[in-house]
């Protein structure tokens, strides 16, 4: 009864609670397993599209500086051709290269010797280059064109330079070297730098030994690559065609792919925010969790209210029709529909309330039944009940008789000890009435008879007595057996009696045999004295013999 003050708890909610936990679970396992694929999708995409890209740089660089090379190369014919032309020809030929290309900073003309003989900066001529890379590889080496791979800082402009040669013959011989000076940071910011890549891409250069060639940030440039992230010091070192990194710059995440340039030994990367890079990744990814987020919701409202308007509101209409049953309203009927578990719940409570029905009249017509039975009963039970003290009382009236026969018993068998001492004192009598005894033997040995009797008689009497007190304890355990265990008991009790009459038979007639023998011993005393009979003598002779052992009685058997 205390559960029904109870706060109430209804199991559409746990039942709801599962229900989204478990779909939620789903949804959350579903989504972290699609996420992981579109990543790595979307992630190797990323890499093919930003390998793209500084490939496409490298390239365009490549055919930049290959370009400037081939320019120089033509200018370099020219010089060929120029064996008897004036100074001032040649000095409107430098000028004009220079003027050719904007990025070239410096024009100069070397001799075989490297000396420089021809120059629009007037400051430079004169200056001696034998000991340069590129004037080595041009005039030793047997190659038309050369760029140098390592830049330079010129002290001049301050700008990071690199310088491109070509080879200048007459004749087939060394007539000189015709050389310019790159304004590599000018190049770098028009053809690179100011690419737009992106809302953070940056392109940047590194050449053979680390240091920065182009690079954004102006205060990086010309500074060592392995300091300011030692991931790049590894690409440097590394002989790996491209490579794609993640690495992190100044507390911001980077996504870096970076390409190896075989004809300069530089290396060109472009390097965009983790961020932006994945934007794309992350935008499709937050798409798809919104989209899983607003199905669990929607699932789970589809389900809430599924669970309310088609369990719940059965299970209420049962539950109040139990409740209305509890109360003892039995005539109430449940709605059954549909074929669900819990139509063929109701439809069972149905049955089952009309079966309590029909059992609760059946009921009640039973007891008016019973009452009257019950009356009769009562009767039965006082009449069962006086007759049980009937029989009680008549047990311990049997006991009473019981305790008066065990006690005849006992005076029959101090008669019967007595007798056995008198048959005692007897035999010595017998012992000296020899002429007696024998004419008494056939008396004696009757009554030792009866005697043996009476001694079976008085064990059976134990026995009985025995069975007899069994009995009376079994009696008072079964009261249904007592009146016939009283009857045996009667029976016994009689044969007892019959008993006890023989043994004072058998007394009265030993008392009188003994009397008799008392009165026969007088006479035979006397001719004893005057005469000796026939049969002593034999007598005597039989107990003198040494071969015979006394009677057990005193007396010599007839036989």
């Amino acid at each position: 009864m205390e559960s029904r003050h109870l706060k109430k708890r209804s199991f559409a909610r746990p039942l709801i609670i599962m229900s989204m936990s478990l779909l939620t679970l789903a949804f959350v396992l579903q989504t972290v397993y699609i996420v992981g694929i579109i990543r790595r999708e979307l992630k190797s995409i990323q890499e093919d599209h930003y390998a793209i890209i500084t490939k496409s740089f490298a390239d365009m660089l490549e055919l930049e500086v290959r370009g400037n090379e081939h320019q120089l190369e033509g200018f370099a014919e020219a010089l060929s051709i120029m064996e008897n032309a004036s100074r001032l020809d040649y000095e409107k030929l430098l000028n004009r290269v220079q003027n050719s290309n904007r990025y070239f900073e410096t024009v100069f003309f070397t001799d075989p010797s490297g000396k420089v003989i021809y120059s629009p900066d007037k400051g430079f001529a004169g200056t001696d280059l034998s000991a340069r890379e590129y004037f080595i590889a041009l005039s030793e080496g047997g190659r038309k064109t050369f760029t140098t791979a390592h830049a330079l800082r010129s002290e001049a402009t301050g700008n990071i330079t690199i310088v491109h040669g070509a080879r200048v013959t007459r004749n087939g011989e060394l007539a000189g070297i015709l050389g310019a000076s790159l304004n590599l940071t000018l190049f770098g910011e028009e053809l690179l730098v100011k690419k737009k890549i992106g809302e953070t891409g940056q392109v940047m250069v590194m050449d053979g030994d680390g240091l920065f060639l182009i690079h954004p940030d102006e205060d990086i440039r010309f500074s060592q690559a392995s300091e300011l992230n030692p991931l790049f010091g590894e690409i440097i070192a590394g002989e790996e065609y491209e490579q794609y990194r993640d690495y992190t710059l100044g507390g911001t995440g980077k996504q870096g792919f970076f390409v190896r340039m075989a004809g300069l030994e530089w290396v060109i990367g472009l390097s965009v925010d983790r961020g932006e890079a994945f934007f794309l990744a992350d935008s499709v990814l937050m798409r798809f969790i919104i989209s899983n987020a607003a199905m669990i919701l929607i699932t789970s409202c589809f389900i809430f209210f599924y669970i309310r308007k088609n369990l719940v509101a059965k299970v209420r209409s049962l539950e109040y029709l139990m409740a209305r049953a509890s109360e003892g309203i039995l005539t109430d009927q449940g709605r059954v529909s549909g074929r669900d578990e819990i139509a063929e719940m109701a439809g069972n409570l149905n049955t089952l309330l009309d079966s309590l029905r029909r059992f609760f009249s059946t009921l009640n017509s039973s007891i008016g039944a019973l009452e009257g039975v019950g009356t009769d009963l009562s009767a039965n039970m006082e009449e069962t009940a006086s007759a049980v003290n009937q029989i009680r009382v008549n047990v311990e009236s049997s006991l009473v008789r019981i305790d008066q026969q065990g006690q005849s018993v006992l005076t029959t068998a101090s008669a019967a000890e007595q007798m056995a001492r008198n048959i005692s004192s007897l035999e010595g009598n017998v012992e000296r009435q020899n002429e007696s005894i024998e004419q008494g033997s056939s008396a004696v040995e009757e009554m030792i008879s009866r005697i043996r009797e009476v001694s079976a008689s008085t064990e059976s009497s134990e026995r009985l007595m025995t069975t007899l007190s069994a009995s009376s304890v079994k009696g008072q355990e079964k009261i249904r057996g007592v009146s016939l265990q009283a009857q045996t008991i009667a029976g016994q009790s009689q044969e007892l009696t019959e008993a006890n009459n023989l043994i004072s038979g058998i007394a009265a007639r030993t008392n009188l045999l003994a009397m008799n023998a008392a009165i026969e011993a007088r006479p035979m005393r006397v001719t004893r004295d005057g005469a000796s009979p026939w049969w002593p003598t034999r007598y005597e002779t039989w107990r003198n013999s040494p071969r015979s052992s006394p009677p057990r009685s005193g007396i010599p058997s007839n036989r």
